[in-house]
């Protein structure tokens, strides 16, 4: 059987009461690399902290420049959409006024055409003092020097095709410088009557061909 022996060998001790010098010489050996070792070690775990901190601070760097940039961008986009408000506002609000002149420009033909039908109604001695509308709807006031007059207008504008439920309000009697004169006021509705093209087309014809003759 073998037997090894597991155990550090003893030290022998050397005549005069101390180790063998080989032994000595060992634990001095054991004792010079171990400090240098530390020292390594040391200085490699330092090399990584600050390997990791300036790869932590670099990352982080990268990040805060990116979320900049972002904000930056945010930032653009919230103007352009602020500009792009702006200018659909103001294009509204031209559409709006464009649709106002040209309900003006409407409103006025037809305040031309209805001063012209009511004038075309109107008899001798009979004038208007005062006109007012609301929509279509037509308020007059007069004077006539006669009832007669009076009832020839309304019957004139009865006749028309511009005018529509017409109602008289009634008259009173002035003297005038010796005169009788009525006053009177009445109301009703005017209607614009639109040309219709195919008269349009046959005035058009009927014109060229007078010329022609002409």
């Amino acid at each position: 059987m073998i037997k090894v022996n597991l155990l550090s060998p003893e030290k022998k001790e050397v005549p005069g009461g101390g180790a063998e010098p080989g032994a000595v010489a060992e634990e001095k050996k054991a004792g010079q690399f171990s400090t240098p070792a530390a020292v390594a070690a040391g200085l490699i775990t330092v090399g990584l902290i600050g390997f990791l901190f300036m790869t932590q601070k670099k990352t982080l760097e990268d990040k805060t420049n990116l979320l900049n940039d972002m904000n930056a961008k945010k930032t653009t986009l919230k103007n352009v959409e602020n500009t792009l408000a702006e200018l659909e506002a103001a294009k509204k609000d031209l559409t709006r006024k464009v649709g106002l002149i040209g309900t003006l420009r409407s409103q006025q033909q037809s305040t031309v055409k209805m001063m012209d039908a009511v004038s075309n109604a109107l008899p001798e001695w009979v004038w208007l003092t005062s006109l007012g509308f609301s929509g279509n709807r037509l308020s007059l006031a007069g004077k006539a020097i006669h009832n007669n007059l009076i009832a020839d207008f309304i019957n004139n504008l009865k006749a028309s095709n511009n005018f529509s439920d017409v109602q008289f309000q009634g008259s009173t009697k002035q003297t005038q410088a010796g005169v009788d004169v009525f006053n009177f006021t009445l109301n009703c509705t005017y209607v614009e009557v639109q040309e219709k093209p195919a008269e349009k087309e046959t005035t058009k014809s009927t014109s060229t061909s007078t010329n022609k003759v002409g």
